[in-house]
């Protein structure tokens, strides 16, 4: 075999190696480490943030004045597992007071299946003053993170799966780390969206994190471009090429 169809074929053989450990990734664990490294709006496969609140102003684009980031223990709590501060958090930070909270953490795109299942832990700063609430909320709508244009909207994520303390009661979202799990009932591309939403905030709306978050479910899939298929057929005729100059040698000696 000479050097151009060697390099070829490991070419080949590397990604579709790559291809079939991927699949082998069936289940999917975040621990919110670094929430900022997590978080890339434009990649289906990562994590998104968008503040949607009303008046937002500066908060709406800089996570580091309004938006879901990294975990603090100053005051706060500990993350439920990992490192301190290995939690990502919504506050009153997401706008001013007196306007409503929209603020969205929306997980990369799962390949769904009847049957699968995620988790998640979530609480609040104990013995808090100004309750807090979240909406746990599905979109069956492949890759798209849309949530629509203002504090009012949901975008493609209408379908409802929970929502902790939806009349912002004090003393009812939970101030321990506590367990939400969720069934999927059928088999779509799609996304979950955890949706900071707090309404009469003069009054509500403090800190809240989230924590150990997984899924049964598989990272989306995209579908292979024709490319890739002739890629693979490259790779095919090459290992017929070998084989069968390989037999000729054989006869020949």
């Amino acid at each position: 075999m000479n050097g151009f169809a060697r390099k070829a074929l490991l070419s080949c053989l590397t990604f579709l190696s790559a291809a079939c450990v991927n699949s082998l990734n069936a289940a999917y664990f975040e621990g919110f480490d670094n929430v900022g490294n997590i978080t890339v709006n434009s990649d289906p496969l990562r994590w998104s943030w968008f503040n949607k609140s009303q008046n937002a102003g500066a908060a709406a684009n800089d996570p580091s004045l309004g938006g879901w980031w990294q975990g603090v223990t100053t005051s706060t709590f500990n993350a439920f597992a990992g490192p301190a501060n290995s939690y990502a958090r919504a506050d009153f930070g997401s706008s001013s007071l007196g306007n409503v909270f929209s603020n969205w953490f929306i997980t990369p795109t799962f390949d769904f299946v009847a049957g699968d299942t995620f988790s998640f832990y979530t609480r609040t700063i104990p013995n808090s003053a100004y309750p807090d609430r979240l909406q746990t909320r599905l979109s069956t709508s492949g890759t798209s993170n849309n949530v629509g244009a203002d504090f009012n909207s949901v975008g493609v994520f209408t379908t409802m799966l929970g929502e902790i303390n939806p009349n912002e009661t004090a003393g009812v979202y939970p101030d321990n780390w506590t367990q939400y799990t969720y069934a999927i009932t059928n088999s779509f591309t799609g996304r979950i969206g955890f949706r900071y939403y707090v309404q009469n905030t003069n009054t509500n709306g403090n800190y809240i994190g989230l924590d150990s978050f997984s899924t049964t479910a598989n990272l989306h899939t995209p579908v292979p471009e024709p490319s890739t298929y002739l890629l693979g057929s490259v790779a095919s005729a090459l290992l017929f090429y070998c084989r069968q100059k390989r037999n000729l040698r054989r006869v020949n000696a």
